[in-house]
């Protein structure tokens, strides 16, 4: 220690302040070091919130799609109410994957909104309830179509009024977010009109818009329909005409030889489609019920002694009975059978 204050003292000023400044600047350097030790430390902590209020679902999908990414996370919270956190690190990354994933479904309140029904519960906010309820199962049931990430539909129902001309239709639209790289095809954009118009009573399925998450409209016009038809009968007709083709020169090869025959075929087809639909009578047919009714007549009386003709056989007296007179007895029985058939139709 001695040595050590000795040294010092045989340091000029401008030694001793190098000294100093050489130990502040390493001070300065390890509090420097420390403080950076400690800010990484925290970022790779698992204290930035993902997602919440996610159910254990969603939760599911989640985990899948992280876990597949190689992103570290933890879930917090407990029921339905569970939330997704990451550190700093990876929590850009791990919102995107989630964003274009299915665990980005949002969360829709279905029939379930009526377990927490009160007393007071008037009837304006029951059909408010009904029609919220509605519209969350009919998004959920577009959400597990294959290649929807998101859906939202909306129900507008028009107030009940006693004029019928001035009554307006039922509609609704439905916001639709495909994953990337999927497209609907018309048949798959019907498909979802009618389930829709199913769901709702008096909805028509030409009373429904169906949009992606861009913004366009998931329909195609009446020319492009024509167009896509057109397509679809000429593309059948060509595969008709070379079909037939095909057949003309594989029976006459043979006779005139390989490659000396061509053939050309031209067909004209009728793509009108006609509905029929018949009723017919067959008494012939099955019988659906079957009546018979008889009826049976009893009748006596005395004959007729009102005058007849002037003549020799008129004047001759019929004999008497016993009282004096004669009776007359009838009886009449008859059957009348109604028979229904079953009507065929075709």
């Amino acid at each position: 220690m001695d040595q050590l204050l000795k040294f010092i003292n045989n340091l000029n000023t401008a030694q001793r302040a190098v000294i100093i400044g050489g130990f502040s600047l390493l001070f300065i350097l390890l509090v420097g070091l420390l403080v950076y030790s400690s800010v990484k430390a925290e970022d790779k902590k698992l204290n930035y919130t993902i997602a919440s209020n996610l159910t254990k679902s969603q939760v599911m999908l989640a985990s899948d799609e992280l876990e597949a990414s190689g992103i570290q996370f933890a879930v917090s919270g407990t029921g339905n109410n569970l939330t997704l956190k990451t550190s700093k690190e990876f929590i850009n990354i791990a919102k995107i994957k989630l964003v274009t994933s299915e665990a980005a479904t949002s969360k829709h309140v279905g029939w379930e909104i009526f377990e927490k029904s009160s007393l007071g519960t008037t009837n304006f906010e029951n059909k408010v309830k009904f029609l919220r309820a509605l519209e969350g199962e009919l998004s959920r049931s577009l959400e597990s179509l294959t290649g929807v990430l998101r859906a939202n539909v909306k129900i507008a129902i028009p107030k009940d009024t006693i004029f019928t001309e001035k009554k307006s239709d039922t509609t609704a639209s439905a916001m639709v977010s495909l994953k990337p790289g999927v497209f609907l095809t018309q048949k798959q954009i019907d498909g979802i009109k009618n389930f829709v118009a199913s769901a709702v009573p008096d909805l028509k399925e030409e009373n429904i818009q169906l949009i992606d998450q861009d913004g366009t409209l998931l329909q195609l016009s009446s020319d492009d329909l024509n167009n896509q038809k057109s397509t679809t009968q000429n593309k059948y007709k060509e595969n008709l005409e070379e079909d037939y083709s095909k057949k003309i020169v594989a029976l006459l090869e043979p006779f005139v030889g390989v490659g000396r025959v061509v053939a050309r075929v031209t067909i004209a087809l009728d793509f009108v489609k006609k509905d029929v639909e018949e009723e017919i009578y067959n008494p012939e047919g099955s019988i659906r019920s079957q009546q018979v009714i008889e009826n049976t007549a009893n009748s006596q009386g005395m004959p007729n002694s009102g005058g007849g003709v002037a003549g020799v056989d008129n004047n001759i007296q019929a004999p008497s009975t016993a009282n004096g007179a004669s009776n007359i007895v009838s009886n009449n029985e008859g059957t009348n059978t109604v028979t229904n058939y079953e009507i065929s139709k075709k």
